[in-house]
């Protein structure tokens, strides 16, 4: 499997950096474990199909084509 790069969105929209992870089960963990509220939203992005997932904290997900930053809303 390709390596999965996790983000944290931040209050200005801008996104950082927080850890990378060898599956989606383990991002998801990394994001549990990194989630001060479930309201806050995480992107993982896949290096092998440059897919983008945004999770929010509380486990909903919302999947957006390349290059879709855009807050969910």
């Amino acid at each position: 499997m390709d390596t999965l790069d996790i983000f944290r969105l931040n209050s200005d929209r801008s996104f950082s950096w927080i850890s990378s992870a060898d599956s989606l089960y383990t991002a998801r963990k990394i994001i549990t474990s990194h989630a001060g509220d479930s309201s806050e939203e995480f992107l993982i992005y896949d290096h092998g199909t440059n897919e983008k997932i945004r999770f929010r904290a509380n486990t909903s997900t919302v999947t957006f084509a390349l290059g879709d930053f855009r807050p969910v809303a």
